[in-house]
């Protein structure tokens, strides 16, 4: 069979999305994983266009437009980004040697189009199928920053299966403990993590998970001037693999599988966007790490929407930094990249100040994410460095903490970033909820987190009544919508205790966060549910 011939088996692209009208369009949660909520969730709202509240109760509605894409991942790829984006750039990894079939004749690193991108994804898929990866199964992958984690992200789709992106700093028995939670079948991981063997850890550890067919080895260390081979790394593991454990791979003999494919069973199954395709880890600062199980129509229109509030175009490239395995990383940096066509640029395999600012200046990103703290690190090193162009620099993205005017203030006049947003989210909500527009005051940008996206509830409770409050008033947030996850993976009694209704049978995320709603939508994040005492009925919010 004819690569074009295997790529049209890939995904039927006859089929069309599910949109509909979204006033009526319910998308019920009806393939139900132990431990996961089943619950309807409404892909369209009657509000005002704006997203702000029509009364002066603390419950947001977001706009009904644009509306919800109601189809898997790769049916997105295959319809809307390959062929209007084939010839663009997709990704650029500053730290991996380029590539002897890809490059657009550039060799100084890892350049693909989206084109050439597509056939490593389609590489990807067809090996994992060869591996015996089928439909709902995990694939997990605790790598730092690579290109395996986009690629992984689509050929995993492609075929159903599940991608757990996994923490490279967990201890031991975390690691033994996630894989054993979602019953991993095969393991993407690098032999070096920040400069540290990994090789002993991993291959003491595989003989614990009896789940684990396959263990891939993602070299990041052999095209390095003095790093060990290829082969001595292998030799290692297999030296210490289990009987339970059924190989220890290359990368690339993963991907060599697909020029021999020869299995007759279906490459494709039928997708369904209310899958799960993608496990994403809680911090596990409350207890061991939940697994939040994140679907198709839970990542695309996240990525969608963050994406237009950044207005990005197939003109951008984004200098994605945070760690792929957290959403920061993962949506908001990749896949909010892809839909739009932008290019993604790895600059390192872990936070690397100077390297951040160096891939900016050398492939003139437009667009820089982050958290505020890592902000905060490129600013006191650029102050250290001279003769820098950032002037490319056009928008970018801060999560995870409030933003000082100080901060704000030095990102637009360091880094020549005049159109900053500012995102809230949740791993249990695919990522970001609500964010600020480019064109806000920056008096928004420091004090709120920005209003609500479309497709969109939320609500701020009394901690003790559980009933809204008025505007302007402190009380936990709670998030309604098409971003709520599915559950956490084989954990009923969290997802339960998580994920609540209310009367009208409408699903309700608690965030645990303290927040307040303004008069015009926005909304502020002003401390955690945990750090408030309650006395006799009396709330006292904590300075």
């Amino acid at each position: 069979m004819t690569a074009a011939a295997m790529r049209c088996r890939l995904w039927n692209h006859s089929r069309q999305p599910l949109l509909g009208s979204p006033s009526r369009a319910i998308l019920l949660h009806h393939r139900i994983v132990p431990g996961f909520v089943r619950h309807p969730v409404v892909r369209g709202f009657s509000s005002l266009e704006d997203g702000s509240l029509k009364s002066s109760e603390s419950y947001l509605i977001g706009p009904n437009e644009p509306p919800l894409f109601e189809h898997p991942l790769p049916f997105h790829w295959g319809k809307h980004i390959l062929p209007n984006y084939h010839d663009q750039p997709a990704l650029i990894s500053k730290t991996e040697p380029p590539s002897p079939t890809h490059q657009k004749g550039k060799s100084d690193c890892l350049r693909l189009s989206y084109s050439e991108l597509d056939q490593c994804i389609t590489s990807m898929a067809l090996g994992l199928h060869q591996l015996g990866v089928r439909k709902g199964d995990r694939v997990g992958i605790n790598t730092p920053n690579h290109s395996i984690y986009p690629i992984l992200q689509w050929a995993t789709a492609k075929i159903g299966a599940i991608l757990a992106t996994i923490n490279p700093t967990y201890a031991p028995s975390e690691l033994v403990n996630v894989l054993r939670k979602i019953d991993c079948k095969v393991l993407f991981s690098t032999p070096s993590y920040r400069s540290k063997d990994t090789v002993p850890v991993l291959s003491s550890l595989i003989h614990e998970i009896p789940s684990l067919a396959n263990l891939v080895l993602v070299d990041n260390e052999s095209h390095r001037p003095g790093q060990r081979s290829k082969s001595e790394i292998l030799h290692k593991f297999h030296a210490a693999r289990s009987a339970s454990c059924s190989a220890v791979m290359h990368l690339e003999e993963v991907i060599n599988q697909s020029s021999y494919a020869v299995s007759q069973e279906p490459f494709i199954p039928e997708l369904e966007a209310d899958e799960v395709v993608n496990l994403q880890f809680t911090s596990g600062t409350t207890g061991l790490p939940k697994a939040v199980s994140l679907t198709h129509l839970n990542l695309l229109n996240n990525a969608h929407h963050v994406a237009g509030r950044l207005n990005l175009s197939s003109k951008d490239s984004l200098c994605n930094v945070p760690p792929f395995f957290h959403c920061l990383g993962s949506v908001i940096g990749n896949l909010a990249s892809f839909v739009k066509g932008a290019a993604v640029v790895i600059p390192s395999e872990t936070f690397d100040p100077p390297a951040v600012l160096w891939t900016i200046s050398e492939e003139r990103c437009t667009v820089l994410n982050g958290v505020a703290t890592m902000f905060l690190a490129e600013l006191n090193e650029l102050d250290r460095m001279q003769d820098l162009d950032l002037s490319s620099l056009r928008t970018g993205v801060v999560g995870g903490s409030p933003v000082s005017e100080e901060l704000v203030s030095r990102i637009e006049r360091r880094l020549g970033i005049k159109e900053l947003t500012i995102l809230y989210g949740m791993t249990e909500t695919s990522a970001a909820n609500f964010q600020t527009q480019a064109n806000d005051e920056r008096s928004k940008k420091t004090t709120t987190v920005g209003r609500i996206y479309p497709h969109m509830r939320a609500k701020v409770v009394d901690l003790v009544t559980r009933e809204v409050v008025e505007r302007g008033e402190r009380g936990e947030l709670l998030l309604s919508g098409y971003s709520l996850q599915k559950g956490y993976w084989g954990d009923p009694l969290e997802t339960a205790k998580a994920m609540i209704s209310d009367r009208e049978g409408r699903v309700w995320m608690q965030s645990g966060d303290i927040a307040c709603i303004d008069n015009e939508g926005y909304l502020k994040i002003v401390g955690r549910a945990k750090e408030v005492i309650i006395r006799g009925g009396e709330t006292s919010f904590q300075s």
